[in-house]
């Protein structure tokens, strides 16, 4: 039985939807896009919460690695945390946020293993955020404000992006992140107590597959992680 169509048909309605939803200048009217986590006490969130694993992950990075976190062979560098998108009154906030080599802002939705939203739900979710903080003028304030957090004095960064700066011509990537677990749920089974597993969600690993677009440079990602490491890796090719 061959591979379905509907993975690379939603992927180019998401393509376009991403072309259209940039276009209309959505404008963050918060304080900061960028409020300087680096040192704030992570313990604060509920133990092992989304919250609490993504701050984790972020000082884990930034006392082992510089920042830099590693997904395959691919290194990105961890800007911030809870990063706002939509305003105050929406209360609304990407998980954590990167760049990328190429300087490609990076969007990463953390999901932990009894979350119940589907992995490609998780993308689209991401994909929002990705959306609001890449279109003008938002991604223009996210680079001053990430300027001014990068030349802060004894500022730490990673080896490899000392020249590194959000760029908008760049590819940007939403990167669903969750531990074996989590992906387990959503996988196909034949027989057993375990064919008793929802449906919802399936076939989200060909979707994987075909979330690539070489017009737009938009890239959304897989990867697994449990949280206690500066690597993952992915669960499809790149």
């Amino acid at each position: 039985m061959g591979s379905p169509d509907w993975p690379q048909v939603l992927f180019s309605l998401v393509v376009r939807e991403y072309q259209n939803q940039k276009q209309q200048r959505i404008h963050y009217d918060g304080e900061a896009l960028l409020v300087d986590k680096d040192d704030k006490d992570h313990t604060t969130a509920a133990v092992d919460s989304e919250k609490d694993v993504t701050r984790r992950l972020f000082k884990l990075c930034r006392e082992t690695t510089r920042g830099c976190f590693t997904i395959g062979n691919e290194p990105y560098w961890l800007v911030n945390y809870e990063v706002p998108n939509f305003g105050k009154r929406s209360k609304q906030c990407a998980d954590l946020v990167g760049i990328s080599s190429s300087g490609g802002l990076v969007v990463f939705e953390c999901k932990i293993a009894i979350n119940d939203y589907a992995p490609v739900t998780s993308a689209l979710e991401g994909l929002d955020y990705l959306t609001c903080l890449t279109a003008e003028p938002n991604f223009s304030r996210f680079q001053q404000e990430f300027q001014r957090w990068k030349s802060k004095s004894n500022q730490i960064i990673p080896t490899g992006f000392e020249n590194t700066d959000p760029v908008s011509s760049a590819s940007h990537e939403v990167i669903v992140l969750g531990p074996a677990e989590y992906y387990d749920k959503f996988r196909r089974v034949e027989r057993g107590d375990e064919a008793r597993r929802t449906l919802r969600g399936l076939g989200w690993e060909f979707f994987a597959d075909n979330c690539t677009d070489q017009q737009t440079g938009l890239r959304l990602g897989f990867a697994v992680s449990d949280f206690s490491s500066p690597a993952a890796e992915w669960l499809s090719s790149r």
